[in-house]
């Protein structure tokens, strides 16, 4: 609505309250203090804003914006006046316009004061030019001129019945009144259990007022038939529900080329296989993609949810045949993932694709891609025996259900059911299959048998193509392109993505940027790192930038090597000092049984052919260049080079000799020898003493 206005134009606006001469306009902004400002352009002047003028002043200007931005009527209508009030559609539409241009001004001011200020208005002839000469035509009779009683009456009539009821309702041709008793059958029709007229008629007599008879159930039947379709299910159907009653809005495609709007969609297969991890059934879950143009099914992928990664597995084939312009699909969490609708790092963006969405709960407007799941998917699944759809026998689908879970418990297989493998080779045959076959919605063509027949997708694709520019993707480009995104700040060359470090040389000069780094979800060595406009840096590689803490030769010589030494030296002081603690034995405190006459007799056997071998000589005598690794061998090197004479050693062996008697080790072996030989020669006498004794018993025996 204007908001600033001369002093002339509030004159010949013939505004209520405004003067019409343009003086006194001007006096009566000066003394009543309006708000003003100096008038731009040519004639200079002061402007006055509405919201200074009078309240009356104000409301009818309001009124004129309202009936200059009313719709245009699409109705036909007459031209001529004597026309107009012979024909009922017109005298509807002028009706019509004055109600509705009463119940806009009813918003601001309320129904009552804009029906007496509508009324008024035609009495002054102050309505807009057109307007004013439908409020003479409304009334049938051509005065300028309408009541508000006639108006009010105009209004309720409009608000309780529509606008069909508002032209009908005339002093010469009224509507009879409906019955008292159709608004209670109405409210009991009209419930979302859908109950029946006949259940309505037997519980209607509680619902009716006082006095009003009860209607026979014939008469309710006329009643609801009468009422539009529309109306009568309102109530029983929700809005959702209810735009399968309502006209709708056939879309064309004619003027799209291949290539121009992908739409795609998920569907939970009615068909089970076996699931590639558990080897249990299993529904998959289907991505299908079609080229709106040609109904081609241009891309696909099944899963076992459906997920961005699903989806972008079924975009990276449909992208090998050629990039959409526009990508048209539901809000579902898939489709709706960052992954996929991310800015900066989504898939759709670097592909440059526009995305476009239905509103919710409006699956009509992808009727496309709705219809393909029955005649692509479901119609192949019907000859498969784990088909569970809904038109498969209730008796038969409990068979096969019971049969392959059977199997699986016996066996761990089930021939009933598809493996994974087959199933997605199967699904290939059913994309080829349908893109093969003629589509109902593309042209007629007669075919070379001179018979009519519509156009497969395949057909219109090659008929089209040579018109689109199709832009595939090269298979180099979709092993980077389809990898998952994510945006990760650069420390010293450094990324972390999944828990892991890649470092790169080229990184150093991007110290603090935020870079978007592609990875691939089954090689972890490696990562690709572009830019935040996505251009390519390099190739980030794991852990590149570690390195040992010392060189494996350091610290295998310093584990291998003196470290060895002195823990075995170590562990040789800990036995001697454990040794000398011990306490030497005074003697031997038992006496060996004597041997018997067997054991005599064995053991001079035993001797005889231990001598009567040829057995060769191994040498005893160790030698410095490689000492023994124990004490004992130790000492018997010590006395073999102590026996003999000190000019034959040489000077490495009379070192070593000389430093060997003045270790701990020596002076221990030295007592051990010297007790060995103790014990020794107390045995050799115990022995001789027991053959002695044996032989004077023979002798004895004798």
């Amino acid at each position: 609505m204007k908001v600033w206005w001369t002093a002339r134009s509030l004159a010949e606006a013939g505004l209520p309250g405004v003067s019409t001469s343009n003086k006194r306009v001007i006096e009566a902004a000066e003394r009543d203090g309006w708000q003003s400002r100096e008038r731009e352009g040519r004639g200079g002047g002061r402007e006055y804003h509405v919201s200074s003028l009078p309240a009356a002043a104000q409301r009818a200007l309001a009124r004129r914006t309202v009936a200059a931005e009313m719709p245009v009527v699409e109705r036909r209508r007459p031209q001529r006046l004597d026309e107009l009030r012979q024909d009922a559609a017109g005298l509807a539409i002028a009706r019509e316009r004055v109600v509705a241009y009463t119940l806009e001004i009813a918003e601001t001011e309320g129904k009552l004061a804009a029906i007496k200020a509508v009324a008024e208005d035609a009495a002054a002839a102050r309505l807009p030019e057109e307007l004013q000469a439908l409020a003479g035509m409304a009334n049938g009779r051509g005065r300028a001129g309408i009541s508000a009683r006639t108006l009010r009456r105009w209004v309720d009539a409009y608000e309780k019945g529509g606008k069909a009821t508002v032209g009908l309702a005339t002093r010469d041709d009224k509507v009879a009144p409906p019955p008292l008793w159709l608004h209670p059958l109405i409210r009991l029709y009209a419930r979302p259990t859908k109950p029946s007229i006949a259940q309505c008629h037997e519980v209607l007599e509680g619902f009716l007022p006082e006095g009003v008879p009860m209607p026979s159930l014939r008469a309710c039947q006329r009643a609801i038939e009468a009422i539009p379709s529309v109306e009568r299910n309102r109530g029983r159907m929700g809005p959702r529900e209810l735009r399968k009653l309502r006209p709708y809005v056939i879309r064309d495609f004619a003027e799209l080329l291949p290539g121009d709007v992908y739409t795609a969609d998920g569907h939970c297969h009615d068909q089970e296989v076996i699931h590639p991890r558990t080897g249990k059934p299993h529904r998959p879950e289907i991505i299908s993609i079609l080229d709106v143009a040609t109904r081609r099914l241009v891309g696909w992928a099944a899963g076992h949810a459906e997920s961005a990664q699903l989806i972008a597995d079924g975009l990276r084939r449909a992208c090998s045949i050629a990039v959409p312009a526009i990508w048209y699909v539901d809000r579902g969490s898939g489709f709706q993932a960052g992954a996929m609708t991310d800015p900066d790092i989504g898939l759709l963006d670097r592909l440059g694709i526009r995305r476009e969405t239905s509103l919710p709960y409006n699956s009509q407007a992808r009727g496309v891609i709705e219809r393909f799941h029955k005649s692509g998917w479901i119609r192949g699944a019907k000859g498969a025996p784990g088909f569970i759809g809904q038109d498969m026998d209730p008796e038969a689908r409990n068979r096969v259900y019971k049969r392959s879970r059977s199997d699986i418990r016996e066996t761990g297989t089930t021939s009933v059911l598809m493996p994974w493998d087959d199933f997605v080779a199967w699904g290939d045959v059913q994309v080829a299959a349908y893109n093969a076959r003629p589509h109902s919605s593309l042209p007629r063509v007669r075919d070379e048998r001179g018979k009519l027949r519509h156009l497969s997708p395949d057909e219109a694709w090659a008929a089209k193509a040579a018109e689109a520019e199709l832009l595939p993707i090269a298979s180099d480009e979709a092993d980077t392109l389809f990898m998952p995104v994510e945006l990760r700040e650069c420390r010293r060359g450094m990324v972390q993505i999944n828990g892991h470090s890649y470092f790169a040389a080229e990184l150093e000069w991007r110290h603090d940027e935020t870079v978007q780094v592609a990875y691939d979800l089954h090689e972890a060595s490696v990562v690709h790192v572009r830019d935040a406009e996505g251009r390519y840096i390099c190739d980030a590689h794991l852990d590149a930038n570690k390195a040992p803490y010392f060189p494996i030769e350091t610290v295998s010589d310093a584990r291998e090597g003196r470290r060895r030494q002195e823990r075995v030296r170590r562990l040789d002081v800990k036995r001697e000092a454990i040794e000398a603690e011990a306490p030497r034995p005074a003697a031997i405190s038992y006496q060996p049984a004597p041997p018997t006459d067997e054991q005599w007799a064995v053991q001079a056997q035993l001797e005889a052919e231990f001598a009567a071998r040829d057995l060769p000589q191994i040498p005893t005598e160790p030698s410095v260049e490689s000492l023994p690794q124990d004490g004992a061998g130790r000492y018997r090197l010590w006395a073999t080079l102590n026996a003999r004479d000190p000019a034959d050693l040489s000077e490495r062996e009379r070192h070593w000799l000389a430093s060997y008697q003045k270790s701990s080790e020596w002076r221990s072996q030295q007592e051990m020898a010297a007790y060995t030989a103790d014990f020794e020669a107390m045995c050799a006498r115990r022995a001789a003493d027991a053959r002695a004794a044996l032989a004077a018993k023979e002798d004895a025996r004798r």
